[in-house]
């Protein structure tokens, strides 16, 4: 079997030391929203928008590890992405009404002070084939980064109920949300090929954009921007005056921007230089 991607490799060995430390109870981008009515607003496909609570929506965020290479495939649905229906009522004390995805544009949520808002996208990926095809579901993305062209989704995953890895998705129209690939465990060849397919169609092909996906799927520069998230953690830890808690956010915050980061920069080079 060929040697799996370097960008794989690195968050695999990534994942395996901050799985041993660094608990999900941050409230960055936690996809588990309790059993209990959270603050939520509806935003429906008119725009028309509705204040209330919110139960049943996105409980998981936390999975048991399996031993097969698919286990990761399809990790929308067994992280309840998909959730079709919902518990909902406008004052706390109301009897609560289920509420289904169809007609729903985005959901907001408040858990622990912290508004994230989910919008209900289809998702396309690259095929085996190479060519980007509809994986025919719909998933609730969490937004990460806003922009008018493209914008970035996302979530951080936890398995077992600590963090392993920071999901990203990228979209260049409200309808449709795109991720390099299906699979987890594929070569190294066909995941840099699938994440250049996907850049060169959300970015259409412009010629500024190449050198930074080439950049970007470029394996010593994947090692070097790896080996400097690893100093930027050790720092972290060294600092005296944060709590347990601040520690676990500024790390997983240093996560997200190390995936999100080459996207923004990409974004700002499109907004910049590209029709």
């Amino acid at each position: 079997m060929k040697k799996i991607i370097l960008l794989i490799t690195i968050l695999f060995n990534y994942n395996v030391m901050v799985s041993q430390t660094y608990t999900s109870n941050s409230g960055l981008i936690n996809l588990n929203l309790g059993n209990k009515y959270e603050e939520a607003e509806i935003t429906y496909s008119d725009n028309t928008k509705v204040k209330g609570y919110i139960n049943g929506f996105i409980e998981n965020n936390s999975i048991e590890v399996g031993l097969g290479l698919d286990y990761f495939d399809k990790l929308e649905d067994q992280l309840n992405l998909d959730d079709k229906k919902f518990h909902f009522k406008k004052e706390i004390n109301d009897k609560p009404i289920i509420l289904t995805q169809d007609k729903i544009k985005s959901i907001s949520v408040v858990v622990n002070n912290v508004t994230k808002t989910y919008y209900l996208l289809k998702i396309k990926s690259v095929d085996k084939k190479k060519n980007i095809v509809d994986l025919d579901r719909k998933v609730w993305l969490p937004l990460l980064k806003d922009s008018e062209k493209i914008k970035i989704f996302g979530f951080n995953l936890f398995i077992n109920n600590r963090y392993v890895h920071t999901y990203t998705y990228l979209s260049n129209d409200d309808e449709y949300a795109l991720k390099p690939t299906d699979k987890s465990f594929i070569s190294s060849d066909a995941i840099i090929e699938s994440y250049q397919i996907m850049l060169k169609f959300i970015f259409n092909d412009c010629d500024k954009i190449k050198p930074l996906i080439e950049e970007f799927t470029n394996k010593e520069n994947a090692k070097k921007k790896y080996a400097e998230l690893q100093l930027q953690i050790k720092a972290v830890k060294k600092e005296k005056d944060l709590t347990k808690v601040e520690e676990k956010n500024k790390i997983l915050k240093l996560n997200e921007d190390y995936f999100t980061e080459p996207y923004v920069k990409m974004i700002e080079e499109y907004k910049k230089s590209c029709k």
